[in-house]
């Protein structure tokens, strides 16, 4: 953990000039009048109690605050904090705990509020005709709670917790100490405002700019060195930071059913290297299926990824845009942790795959966003992603329409598709090659005795869109 020992509070103007500085920067990365390489943009939510009262007044009155700012909330008293956070704080109205539980109800509404904006995807972009593969802005939840100096003594320490939280799974706190009698009331308050600008700073010259990037590329902080002030005592602690643990840990929690989904996105880490895939936390189900009317979504076992995969991807793609005129999906693979057939997989088998499409050796045009499910029925998968379309392959087309994954029930199976139907969920299907008398079929040409009021949930995928001989089971057979 870092320490550092404070008294004196820089002046308002130099706090304003850093403030405005996040501001431009984020400006410049929309806009992209600058070299946004290794750059992401920060939206921030603010949740204070007890203190930091002119955090709100120095963000919100810095010109540009419509760049970064989503909202600034002070429920102050306890009821309303409370109802702020859904319920009683555990750990009292002044703690670490609050404080990070305080960031993660911001950074959850700082979500929402983008995924109702138009033009926001909570997803990342991927124009897969231009390759312009650009990662979502980071969303930041910073919360607060303090007590202060006030007209009536406190038997406890005069002290305030920082909460930052982001969507991708960090959760960091600050923990403030100030000397009793040391400061009035508003010189504490606009202290703890300082810090939290601090830790707001320095969380975006940490986490939204490239480990690479020149120091004079940095936001500069009101201070440069905070050192040798008095009565005050400011420690950072790292609560949780490893991507590895996180991404780990949402995949197990799909696995043993805790949560429905855990959605990755690929995040590139050099020119010569691998993407990672980054782990996107506590999204929201309605966020998700609002998303969802949008989404084209690749459902498989990927075991392994292979070339045909991702061509078919692409063709599913190019023909939704023609459907659509001129709109494009967003596409992401869908990696499912139970099969149908074989039950489920492991954690260390599912983090295998995953690595597929990031990984160059595994992802040829990639690398591409994934989606961990433990919905193996396309019906429960319509429910989670209503509106989307998915893409399959002829044996999977078949199987979607066999009884014998409806209790061997004809009735269950038309109910269950009509349902599908009723989500605004359909099906692009590629063709196969007919190894017994080497003829290519479609799947029109090879189902005849579907029902008419499901043959428009298909759409066949024609010999000239797309074509590739190649299966991961023959793939597994040569290994």
């Amino acid at each position: 953990c870092l320490k550092m020992v404070v008294s004196e509070i820089p002046r308002v103007p130099r706090i304003k000039e850093t403030i405005k500085a996040i501001y431009t920067r984020n400006k410049n990365i929309s806009s992209k009048t600058i070299n946004t390489r290794g750059l992401r943009e920060v939206q921030i939510y603010f949740l204070g109690s007890g203190g930091g009262s002119s955090v709100g007044q120095w963000l919100l009155g810095v010109s540009g605050a419509s760049s970064t700012i989503l909202g600034v909330e002070y429920p102050y008293h306890r009821a309303a904090l409370s109802e702020a956070i859904g319920g009683p704080p555990v750990h009292g109205f002044c703690s670490v705990e609050t404080s990070l539980t305080m960031g993660r109800r911001a950074r959850d509404k700082g979500k929402s509020i983008l995924a109702n904006d138009i033009g926001f995807d909570i997803f990342p972009h991927y124009d897969i005709s231009k390759q312009d593969k650009r990662d979502p802005p980071l969303v930041l939840g910073v919360g607060f709670s303090a007590v202060l100096a006030t007209d009536k003594p406190h038997k406890g320490e005069h002290r305030g917790f920082i909460g930052v939280c982001d969507n991708e799974g960090r959760e960091i706190a600050h923990k403030i100490l100030m000397k009793k009698g040391y400061r009035t009331r508003q010189q504490e308050d606009e202290l703890t405002s300082y810090l939290i600008i601090h830790a707001i700073t320095e969380y975006v010259n940490k986490y939204a700019s490239a480990e690479s990037l020149e120091s004079g590329n940095m936001i500069q902080l009101p201070v440069e060195h905070i050192h040798d002030f008095g009565g005050v005592e400011y420690e950072t602690l790292a609560i949780s930071n490893d991507p590895f643990e996180s991404k780990m840990s949402a995949i197990d929690s799909v696995i043993n059913g805790v949560q429905q989904y855990a959605l990755f996105w690929p995040k590139k880490v050099g020119d010569n290297k691998d993407a990672e895939a980054v782990y996107v936390p506590h999204i929201p189900v309605q966020t998700l299926k609002d998303s969802g009317r949008s989404l084209l979504i690749f459902s498989g076992s990927f075991n392994p990824l292979h070339k045909g995969h991702e061509e078919l991807a692409i063709a599913a793609q190019k023909k939704c845009i023609q459907a659509a005129g001129g709109k494009e999906r967003r596409l992401i693979f869908e990696l499912s942790v139970h099969n149908a057939d074989k039950g489920d997989v492991t954690i260390d088998v599912v983090a295998e795959r995953m690595l597929q499409f990031t990984s160059r050796r595994g992802a040829i045009h990639g690398p591409w966003p994934v989606v961990a499910t433990k919905v193996p029925k396309f019906i429960e998968k319509a429910k989670l992603f209503p509106g989307c379309v998915f893409v399959v392959g002829m044996d999977t087309a078949v199987r979607i329409i066999d009884p014998k994954y409806y209790n061997h029930s004809q009735e269950e199976m038309l109910e269950a598709m009509l349902q599908i139907k009723s989500l605004s969920c359909s099906f692009v299907v590629a063709g196969r090659l007919n190894k017994s008398n080497n003829k290519f079929e479609t799947f029109h040409s090879t189902i005849n005795d579907i029902s008419p009021v499901l043959q428009s949930m298909f759409v066949a995928l024609s010999e000239e869109e797309f074509r590739i001989d190649i299966s991961s089971t023959e793939l597994r057979q040569r290994m």
